[in-house]
């Protein structure tokens, strides 16, 4: 019966993996992998023998080792900013909005900042996050909409930070810093005729496909309808070759895309960024930045980048290199 639930991983057809699964099999294989098996329609399940003979089990990317207190520090970005405070990372201003006390705090974060963040601590691909929130009605609102989704979350409202550079997600595995990659959100190309909401459409129907297939995925339309109204861009037509930004987060499953901008990245950084996957105690660990502040961590990030070149799959190689380490 155990066997009937069990696929062979490098068999499988590889469009029904994830990204980083799938770009791993021809690594795991090139290095000697001996056998992997995943469990039928639970692919990032993963039983693998080692080409020393040493058998893994692990979930995604997260290595074997990832302990329970880091898997469920790292789901929880209030538990994460205290914890990151006591190594002085920089991270915006954060409040916690309880469910009805809440109202004074939530006056004074907007009228100190101007514009804020409210989201859930524990979500995940950007859902329920809601950004560019400059009065205090809306952030009410908006406070009370996601509670209506789940009464049981704990929600924060951030400090909204403004940077000229965009969003940058720093890689580290095992303790060491690996790559770092521009995080750019969705947006589109002019061509001297057609309006914002029109070239959203031409774009999804044309050159963009499901999240995570390609390097140009399908912009979220519930995302990208609610950015360009609060931005009154729907109907504008940008001209020919002008990029305009339609959506306000930079996840690439939403249409953003991402750049390798490994080479750029200060000592200093990369040093601050290793802290943080030491004190998280987290093997495989992706950390947001923007500008100077850690704006998130995550336990089981995409190894796989959108990106050209052997840069989109250099995570994979560590991540397959430090799982023969442990």
């Amino acid at each position: 019966m155990y066997n009937d639930v069990m696929e062979n991983l490098f068999e499988i057809d590889p469009n029904i993996l994830p990204m980083t699964l799938r770009s791993a099999v021809p690594i795991f294989k090139a290095h000697g992998w001996k056998e992997a098996s995943v469990i039928r329609g639970k692919e990032s399940f993963i039983f693998a023998t080692r080409p020393d003979g040493k058998k893994l089990e692990f979930c995604s990317c997260a290595a074997p080792a990832t302990s329970y207190f880091s898997g469920v520090l790292a789901d929880d970005k209030l538990a994460t900013y205290h914890l990151l405070q006591s190594i002085s990372v920089p991270q915006p201003e954060t409040i916690v909005l309880s469910r009805d006390n809440y109202k004074n705090e939530l006056r004074d974060l907007v009228k100190k900042h101007g514009s804020i963040v409210i989201k859930p601590s524990d979500g995940a691909h950007g859902n329920d996050v809601f950004t560019d929130l400059t009065t205090y009605e809306d952030a009410v609102a908006t406070n009370d909409y996601i509670y209506s989704r789940n009464s049981k979350t704990t929600i924060l409202a951030q400090q909204q930070l403004f940077s000229d550079e965009p969003e940058i997600r720093i890689i580290c595995i095992g303790g060491k810093f690996v790559a770092a990659y521009a995080r750019i959100p969705a947006q589109v190309t002019g061509d001297g005729v057609h309006m914002v909401s029109e070239l959203i459409d031409i774009e999804n129907s044309t050159i963009r496909t499901e999240p995570y297939h390609s390097n140009l995925n399908y912009i979220d339309k519930k995302s990208s309808d609610e950015y360009l109204k609060k931005h009154n861009l729907a109907d504008y037509t940008p001209e020919s070759g002008e990029k305009v930004q339609v959506v306000g987060m930079c996840n690439t499953g939403k249409g953003g895309t991402m750049v390798d901008i490994t080479d750029k990245i200060t000592d200093a950084k990369r040093q601050e960024a290793e802290a943080i996957a030491n004190i998280t105690r987290l093997p495989v660990i992706g950390i947001d930045y923007f500008g100077d502040h850690c704006v998130e961590v995550n336990s089981t990030p995409g190894l796989y980048h959108p990106v050209d070149g052997p840069a989109s799959t250099i995570c994979v190689e560590k991540w397959v290199e430090y799982l023969e380490s442990i």
